[in-house]
């Protein structure tokens, strides 16, 4: 039994070690490209060792950066209502309601059910802009009004 869980201590270690040093010496391009398989969340991509969260949302370029982080994570943060309401939030600066910041939005509604302050928030948010959702989406979401 110990002669195992030597092997797999070294191993866990050296795995550790390989992405820690991806996520802090690799360029962004690998980076980018590795982060599917690394253990992180997102909420560590947007802090050290890359610091995504001090960029200048006003520019599309920095937000699209963040938003290529984002969708690689996304499969990890399926339940998570902070990632989808971070993602609605950048996606939601240029206005632009494509069908991606409509899922964003309706996975965020889904999930504040509980939570009864973001929930009234989204509302609001939905009757102030419920003509630029497709009527795919407004169904779904009043459906669970």
């Amino acid at each position: 039994m110990y002669k195992y869980f030597n092997k797999i201590l070294i191993i866990l270690i050296a795995y550790n070690a390989l992405v820690l040093s991806i996520i802090f010496i690799a360029p962004l391009s690998i980076k980018n490209f590795l982060w599917k398989i690394t253990p992180y969340n997102y909420k560590q991509v947007l802090d050290f060792p890359l610091n995504l969260k001090t960029l200048d949302l006003r520019y599309k370029y920095n937000q699209d950066k963040i938003l290529s982080f984002l969708k690689k994570n996304e499969y990890r943060n399926n339940l998570d209502i902070d990632f989808w309401n971070y993602k609605f939030n950048i996606l939601n600066i240029n206005q632009q309601y494509s069908d991606e910041i409509q899922e964003a939005f309706y996975k965020t509604f889904i999930l504040s059910k509980n939570n009864g302050n973001k929930n009234a928030e989204l509302k609001n948010y939905f009757l102030i802009n419920y003509f630029n959702f497709d009527k795919n989406y407004q169904d779904k979401i009043i459906e669970k009004f």
